[in-house]
């Protein structure tokens, strides 16, 4: 059966609360939080009616995949907005996935990213280093847009959006992507199949819980 977008999110995407915790003190905490409700805010108004991101259909599972994790693997997860967001991201995810078990997207095998995103948002509490082992299992084009020097100057892309509200609502300690997560946007795999794909590089992250489920099928959320 067909995942129901209308589908209860009770233990997977937490209640969102009216703001960040607060975790830091004093004056840098407060424009913190206020840059990621901002940054929260566009990502929202970018969602497309299906649950997704991406001006192109051919990048949309992966740009929604990265933008969910980023959100889910964050404190910007207990803003307000967040929440629908992230229901309408998931049920999309969830959409492409195979009567097997696999998520596929324009022919390329997604499934880990999608247990990435997926599991995220049932974790109790955001880790901050999910998003790092999404990276290297992103295309090839979009490891390239993010890594690009030019996007840096593009802060309104999906992609750098996503980026930038991950590290502003990061957990203490956790959210700088500069280490082993961004290393691997540039460093080409060992396992390339294709000339134009550098393969994933090594995850950063730890085993995967897979998302729970429903008659062989992730459940809605």
């Amino acid at each position: 059966p067909k995942a129901s977008p209308q589908g209860a999110a009770a233990g997977c995407c937490r209640a969102p609360a009216p703001g960040l915790p607060a975790g830091a003190s004093g004056s840098r905490a407060r424009p913190a939080a206020a840059d990621a409700a901002s940054e929260l805010d566009w990502l929202c108004a970018q969602q497309r009616r299906d649950g997704s991101f991406g001006a192109r259909p051919k990048d949309r599972f992966w740009v929604t995949a990265f933008v969910l994790t980023a959100i889910a693997d964050s404190r910007a997860r207990e803003l307000e907005a967040a929440g629908p967001l992230q229901r309408r991201a998931a049920n999309f995810l969830i959409a492409h996935q195979d009567p097997d078990g696999a998520f596929r997207a324009g022919g390329r095998d997604g499934t880990v990213l999608a247990l990435l995103a997926l599991s995220a948002c049932q974790e109790a509490a955001p880790s901050g280093l999910v998003l790092g082992a999404t990276l290297p299992l992103l295309p090839p084009r979009l490891r390239t847009e993010l890594a690009a020097p030019s996007a840096r100057t593009t802060p309104r892309s999906l992609l750098r959006c996503a980026w930038r509200l991950h590290r502003l609502a990061a957990p203490p300690g956790e959210g700088d992507l500069t280490g082993s997560g961004s290393a691997a946007l540039a460093a080409p795999g060992r396992n390339a199949s294709r000339k134009d794909d550098p393969g994933p590089a090594a995850l950063p992250h730890g085993p995967v819980r897979a998302p729970r489920r429903t008659g062989g099928r992730a459940r809605a959320f």
